[in-house]
C-alpha cells in the first residue's frame, strides 16, 4: 500500500473505502475461508446493506463463489501497541481511549509498550475499565531506539497461541531506532502465517522504500531503520490492515476513533477456496463493483 499523508488518510483516502482483514483462517469447515470486511461510502459512514453481489474474490487468479456475507459476530482480539519512548503520549493516550470505548464490549484487548523492550501493561480482557486504568500507566521510559519488528512477530504468534479467530495488531509507530535483528521478509512472512491483520499509524516522515525487493532488507548490513520502514509499509498491504502516515501525533486520536469504527462495523465474507497445500502462500483479490465503495484487501493468505 502506498504511503499517504494524513489529510489524505483522514479526508480522501479512507472516505469510501472498504478494508478487508484475515484472521486465523476459518477452516473448520471443508473448503471455506473467512476474512472479515469492513465497508465506508463516500461520506466515510459504515455501508449497513453490503451483499453478496457487492464483492468478488479471487484466488491466484482464479473466481472463488462467495458463500455468505453478513455482519460478523465473532469476537475481536485486538493487541494496542504503543509507542512510550517520550514524545507524543499525551495524543497516544487520548487516542487508545477513544478506540476502548468504541469498542468496549466488542473486543477483547491488550495494551503493550513499545520503547525500548516490549512490554505489556493489560493482558487481553473486556473490561473497559482494566484497560482505561492501563493506558493511565503509560509513561514516558525515555528509551533510545525499540524492537518493533520483534514485536509485531511476537504478538501476531501469541495472538496465534491463543487461537484467536479474528486477530488484529493496532500499533501506533513513532521514528527511533530499530534493534531487531529480524529481516523485512522474514517478519512479514512470520507475521502473514499467523492470519492478523496489521494496522500501523506512522508519525513523522516514513523513509521511501521505493521499488527494492523486500529480500534486499534481510541483511544484518542493512540499517535497522530500513528494514522498519519496510516492514511498517508493507504488513498492512499484505493482510488488509490501515497504514496511516501522520505528520503530528496531533493526528493519532481521529485516526484511532476511525479504525475503531471500522473494526465494529465489520462483516465476516465466507467464500469457497481450494483447500491448496498447508503453509502455501495465495494470492489474493478482493473486489467489490458496487460504486461509491473502494476496496482494500489482503494480497495473500497462508493455507493452514
Amino acid at each position: 500500500m502506498k504511503q499517504v499523508t494524513a489529510a489524505l488518510v483522514l479526508a480522501t483516502g479512507l472516505a469510501g473505502m472498504v478494508c478487508a482483514t484475515t484472521a486465523a483462517q476459518d477452516r473448520g469447515t471443508r473448503g471455506r475461508r473467512t476474512v472479515y470486511v469492513s465497508a465506508l461510502d463516500d461520506r466515510n459512514a459504515p455501508v449497513a446493506d453490503l451483499t453478496r453481489a457487492d464483492l468478488t474474490v479471487q484466488e491466484d487468479g482464479r473466481a472463488r463463489e462467495i458463500i455468505a456475507v453478513e455482519p460478523a459476530k465473532t469476537p475481536l482480539h485486538v493487541a494496542l501497541m504503543a509507542d512510550d519512548s517520550g514524545l507524543a503520549l499525551a495524543p497516544i493516550r487520548e487516542g487508545l481511549g477513544a478506540f476502548i470505548e468504541r469498542l468496549q464490549n466488542k473486543a477483547a484487548m491488550s495494551i503493550i509498550t513499545t520503547g525500548g523492550r516490549n512490554l505489556t501493561l493489560v493482558d487481553y480482557t473486556t473490561n473497559a475499565l482494566t484497560l482505561y486504568e492501563g493506558v493511565k500507566k503509560i509513561s514516558a521510559r525515555n528509551t533510545e531506539g525499540s524492537y518493533l519488528i520483534d514485536g509485531l512477530i511476537d504478538t501476531s504468534q501469541a495472538l496465534a497461541r491463543r487461537g484467536a479467530a479474528r486477530p488484529v495488531i493496532v500499533a501506533i509507530v513513532l521514528e527511533s531506532e530499530e534493534l531487531s535483528s529480524a529481516g523485512a521478509d522474514r517478519a512479514l512472512d512470520a507475521i502473514q502465517a499467523t492470519g492478523v491483520a496489521v494496522n500501523i499509524i506512522s508519525i513523522g516522515t516514513a523513509g521511501v522504500i521505493g521499488m527494492r525487493p523486500l529480500s534486499s532488507f534481510n541483511d544484518a548490513s542493512v540499517d535497522g531503520s530500513s528494514r522498519r520502514n519496510a516492514v511498517i509499509a508493507s504488513a498492512p498491504e499484505r493482510t488488509g490492515g490501515l497504514f496511516a502516515q501522520l505528520p503530528a501525533a496531533s493526528g493519532i486520536p481521529t485516526t484511532m476513533r476511525m479504525l475503531a469504527g471500522e473494526l465494529a462495523t465489520q462483516y465476516a465474507v465466507v467464500y469457497a477456496d481450494a483447500m491448496t497445500t498447508t503453509g502455501k502462500g495465495v494470492k489474493l483479490e478482493i473486489e467489490t463493483t458496487r460504486g461509491g465503495v473502494k476496496l482494500r484487501a489482503p494480497t495473500r493468505v497462508v493455507n493452514k
